[in-house]
């Protein structure tokens, strides 16, 4: 099919980037659709429109938006690959392809027809219960599950979000039941009505239940700050750490670099499709999400002095993450001031390295009650005043990180 690599830097929309008004004036040359693997009021959906408001100022032609919901993502996918469309785009979760794989024997389409171009938001995901179940927690959910086996149900969204959260039904040892969606934005109103029990999506699906009370959010990573119903006094001492990020065009076939190098100010990560992943800074600036040439400059500068060669590599894509900090930048890990609250965030920058290790150490504490002896220092207990905790108001969540 027709490579669309050429798009990128359309998607972009970064000035410095548009070589030549010539070329700006090649594409789009009519209107352009995005074809999104969920339905109306999810978070690609949200985003994908926001977007197709504004582009149609910059390029000049209408951006068209259809959603293409069910199977997995695969009747997304196959519409795409089948227009074989230089002005029709898959806007999508990148989670919603990568874990086909690991799901599918046989898939429909071949992986490499999947050629991403830009990468646009993060997803802030949560985990809600009905709020007529009186559920707080999700230590609380297991509980409740292994003592009635077989009544609850769950939902989560297609992708990583279904694949991790199927993880954590099997190593948690529950009998539920998972209950099918075309459209998985709809199983939040089943959630609110209680015919669903559990159910893992972007908070974006879930915030107007939450917000007409129906629902509880147990778990909100690095915006856990933003849940309500939490006292005041166990509002969580974490702070987002912007980090810019950049990615470089290599040779897939040839690539300048084939392993991670670790640098004194960030690290280099060539990936399988060709890009090379410099990141990235580290900034007290809250959630402000704009690029700037200090950062990028940084970025590029550590870069060269590591691996000279990559000067002559073109910039992929940019983009902006938020890493969450505690008040002494080491992780808060265990048990809150809430009675069953089991907090896991202020993993600063090295929540990818410490992922592993943190999710070992609070499933054992969700499931045995028992907090491994190496996490015990990191409890927010260290932050307590007066016996007031000052904990995270996410079950079992770990902070998004700027990858």
């Amino acid at each position: 099919m027709t490579t669309l690599r050429a798009l990128l830097l359309a998607l972009l929309a970064l000035p410095a980037l548009w070589a030549t008004q010539a070329w700006a004036e090649a594409w789009p040359q009519r209107s352009v659709k995005f074809i999104v693997p969920l339905g109306p009021g999810s978070g690609a959906d949200i985003g994908a429109r926001l977007l197709a408001d504004r582009l149609p100022a910059r390029w000049g032609k209408p951006v068209v938006i259809e959603n293409r919901p069910g199977a997995d993502g695969l009747v997304a996918i196959q519409a795409f690959v089948a227009a074989n469309d230089d002005h029709t785009l898959l806007f999508t979760p990148s989670g919603s392809f990568t874990v086909h794989p690991f799901q599918y024997e046989k898939l429909p389409y071949a992986p490499e027809d999947l050629v991403p171009i830009a990468r646009l938001s993060n997803t802030i995901m949560a985990v809600g219960v009905p709020e007529s179940a009186g559920i707080t927690t999700l230590a609380e959910f297991v509980a409740r599950a292994r003592a009635e086996p077989g009544k609850f149900n769950f939902a989560a969204v297609p992708g990583i979000g279904e694949f991790t959260f199927d993880y954590f039904v099997k190593t948690a040892g529950l009998r539920v039941a998972k209950v099918p969606y075309r459209d998985i934005v709809q199983a939040a109103n089943d959630l609110g009505e209680n015919r669903l029990q559990i159910y893992s999506s972007s908070y974006a699906i879930l915030r107007p239940q939450r917000e007409a009370g129906r629902i509880v959010v147990l778990a909100a990573a690095a915006w856990s700050r933003e849940i309500g119903g939490i006292p005041a006094g166990h509002l969580p001492p974490v702070r987002p750490i912007k980090g810019q990020m950049l990615a470089l065009s290599m040779d897939p076939e040839n690539p300048l670099l084939r392993h991670v190098i670790w640098l004194p100010r960030g690290y280099l990560v060539p990936r399988r499709d060709g890009r090379l992943v410099v990141g990235g800074t580290v900034e007290e600036r809250g959630f402000d999400d704009r690029i700037t040439a200090g950062g990028l400059l940084a970025l590029i500068e550590g870069a060269w002095r590591a691996v000279p060669g990559i000067e002559e590599l073109p910039v992929a894509e940019t983009w902006v993450g938020f890493r969450p900090g505690s008040r002494d930048d080491a992780p808060m890990l265990g048990p809150s001031g809430i009675d069953g609250l089991v907090i896991a965030t202020g993993h600063h920058r090295n929540g990818s390295l410490l992922m592993p290790v943190t999710a070992e150490a609070m499933s054992a504490f969700v499931l045995t009650g028992h907090l491994p002896e190496a996490v015990r220092p990191f409890t927010p207990e260290r932050f307590s005043n007066n016996g007031r905790h000052l904990g995270t108001s996410i079950a079992y969540g770990i902070a998004a990180e700027v990858r």
